[in-house]
């Protein structure tokens, strides 16, 4: 066993001393510790999206601000001038490449976040958004107006836009587009219009768990059902794994259609 354990350490061409010289070694210690430092935010970032609960498109542009600051002006221990700003040009390139207005909208109204000032480019995009949005019921004049008026009461600490009420730790917690229900009241059309894009997720985690689960039930056994059964089985198979996990994905349950509803057979 210690014969093979050699010959496997000494098949790269290098000495087995040379190897341990070369893992113990100080130079790989700090490359390390760079990228781990480099890498952590996103990281975080992306067990936040691709996990059970998930994220909004409001909270993932947030971070993706910090982000950006992080590889712009972080304290990266080891990383020089050249390599940080090669390492911030692809992540803007990404940034570019994927980034739409909707991301902006979304984190404009996104409660840990809709208190800062904004560039007058985010406003932009915002206001875009809103005109697009807009309808008959909700006319994008309405969702300006709403708009300022919301601003100001932050700024004023009026309806329960305090530190101590609509931005504690209790209703940072809910689901963002819960939270424009309880505290957008006052401002119908803005409501209205935060329960839309505060509801935006950015992950595709639930529908592949669904696909694998359709792969499932529809297998070579199984292989003459319909559509329409499948996506039930699939459904019914969705329900009974939630029933113990109601209460903790509650802000994620999104109803099922109507035509889906089994109605109670009724007593004879």
């Amino acid at each position: 066993r210690h014969g093979w354990s050699l010959s496997r350490v000494t098949s790269g061409g290098r000495p087995p001393n040379a190897r341990q010289s070369i893992v113990r070694s100080e130079g790989l210690c700090e490359t390390i510790k760079t990228a781990v430092a480099i890498m952590e935010p996103i990281y975080r970032l992306l067990r936040i999206t691709d996990g059970k609960l998930g994220a909004n498109l409001g909270k993932v542009y947030g971070y993706l601000l910090q982000i950006d600051l992080h590889l712009k002006q972080g304290d990266i221990h080891g990383l020089d001038a050249t390599k940080r700003h090669k390492i911030h040009e692809l992540f803007m390139a990404r940034w570019e490449y994927l980034h739409s207005p909707v991301m902006t909208a979304a984190y404009c109204l996104e409660p840990e976040f809709c208190r800062r000032k904004f560039s007058s480019d985010e406003m932009r995009q915002l206001k875009g958004c809103f005109k697009q949005m807009a309808t008959v019921e909700h006319p994008y004049t309405d969702l300006l107006a709403d708009l300022a008026d919301f601003h100001e009461a932050c700024a004023g600490g009026m309806h329960d836009l305090t530190q101590e009420v609509a931005f504690s730790k209790r209703a940072q917690s809910m689901a963002s587009y819960k939270w424009a229900n309880v505290y957008l009241a006052n401002w119908p059309h803005l409501q209205w219009a935060a329960r839309r894009l505060l509801a935006l997720t950015c992950s595709a985690s639930g529908c592949e768990r669904s696909w694998s689960v359709e792969d499932w039930i529809h297998s070579k056994k199984r292989n003459r059902l319909g559509q329409t059964t499948v996506e039930r089985l699939v459904r019914c198979h969705t329900n009974l794994l939630l029933e113990d996990l109601l209460r903790d994905w509650e802000s994620n349950v999104l109803p099922w259609e109507l035509e889906m509803v089994v109605d109670e057979p009724e007593e004879s």
